[in-house]
Parts: structure tokens; C-alpha cells; sequence
């Protein structure tokens, strides 16, 4: 498990629940005491070469909420990927996912979260608890949508977004890569890459700095 914050505490639930893999231990970016239900940190982001040697195959994204956490995301799964890791979809039972939609590897579908029909979602997502996705929507790599979003059908969002909670984006809408929507906001228009929306309606409130 990458991550030992509380979003890798949500993580390592569902797969305890869902009994089709064991964690066995975490990699953080430093050494720690910490444990969890009895496990602890094994070893480093940067030091993870050994793992598939001792017979490690999978691994799970428990890197949640910290600020730049999509960068971060992208950088430990690229990295793990080029030891031999392979990050399986780890679905909570609680979520309703149609058949017709695409998930890609390393994203995690929280307690509760529906995913409607034809819609995709890239690699190393978020859909946390409770959120909807509607048809037809586009979620990039490693955007988080955040407990109780809703996300009306036929939305395109980027990649290395953060959705906050109870954040809703309305039919259509266009959001770019690296946005940041403020938790409750009500996104009515497209939303350019790189800016942050707050408000309902969401109004921009930092531009893109290039």
C-alpha cells in the first residue's frame, strides 16, 4: 500500500472486506513506526526495487488528500510500474459500477459510489465514498473526485484534479487538467486547466499560472 494516511486506511478496508488480496505491509516516503491494524511501513517510495523479489505482484494507492497528491500519485505509480508492480482496480462491494463503464488500474471506487453507464475513468482515480458519476463522463488519471460529488452526465474532467467534496458539476461540462473545485462549489461552465473554482456558482478564483 502506498500511503499510510487516512485515505490508505479507507483503501486497506475495502480490501480486507473484499478478501481477494492482504496488505502486507506500507511504502511512505520515509521510514516510519507507523502501524495499522497490524501492519507497517516496509520500506520507501524511492527504495522499492526489492519488492517484487520477495514475491510482492500487486500494489494499492493510499496516497489521499495531501496537497499537490495528484503529482504525487502519478510519480509513485510510474515509479512502481517500471519495478513490475500492477495496481488492480480495488472496488468497495457497497458501489454500484455498470458494466459498461471502464475503470483503469490503480483507481479505487469508495463505500457507496455509483458509476453510471459508458463512462470512464482513467488511471489511479479517486471516486470516494458516496460520490456520483453519471453516463457518458470522462474522469482523467489521477483526479480524486471527493466524498458526495455529483457529476452529471456527458462531463469531461482532466487529469491531477481535485473535486472537493459535495462539489457538483452540471451536465456538459468541460473541466481541464489540474483544476481544483472547492468543496460544495456548483461548476455551471468549463473550467480551463490549472484554474480554481469556488462558490455556487463556481467562480474562478486563481488562474492559471502557466
Amino acid at each position: 500500500m502506498f500511503g499510510c494516511g487516512g485515505h490508505a486506511m479507507s483503501v486497506m478496508d475495502t480490501i480486507k472486506n473484499n478478501k481477494e488480496y492482504v496488505v502486507i505491509g506500507f511504502v511512505d516516503k520515509e521510514k516510519t513506526d507507523y502501524t495499522y491494524d497490524g501492519v507497517g511501513v516496509i520500506t520507501t517510495d524511492t527504495d522499492i526495487s526489492g519488492l517484487e523479489a520477495h514475491g510482492v505482484k500487486y500494489a494499492a494507492m493510499g496516497i489521499g488528500s495531501v496537497k499537490g497528491a495528484g503529482t504525487i500519485r502519478m510519480k509513485v505509480y510510474e515509479n512502481a510500474v517500471k519495478e513490475g508492480l500492477l495496481f488492480p482496480v480495488i472496488a468497495d462491494a457497497t458501489a454500484v459500477v455498470s458494466e459498461s463503464a471502464v475503470v483503469e488500474d490503480g483507481t479505487f471506487i469508495g463505500k457507496g459510489a455509483l458509476i453510471n453507464a459508458e463512462t470512464h475513468i482513467g488511471k489511479c482515480a479517486i471516486v470516494n465514498t458516496g460520490a456520483i458519476i453519471e453516463h457518458c463522463v470522462e474522469v482523467g488519471d489521477f483526479t480524486h473526485i471527493s466524498v458526495g460529488t455529483v457529476v452529471c452526465g456527458d462531463v469531461i474532467i482532466g487529469n491531477n484534479c481535485m473535486i472537493g467534496a459535495n462539489a457538483t458539476i452540471t451536465q456538459g461540462v468541460k473541466i481541464g487538467d489540474n483544476v481544483t473545485v472547492g468543496a460544495g462549489s456548483v461548476v455551471l461552465h468549463d473550467v480551463l486547466d490549472g484554474e480554481t473554482v469556488v462558490g455556487n456558482p463556481a467562480r474562478v478564483i486563481r488562474e492559471n499560472n502557466g
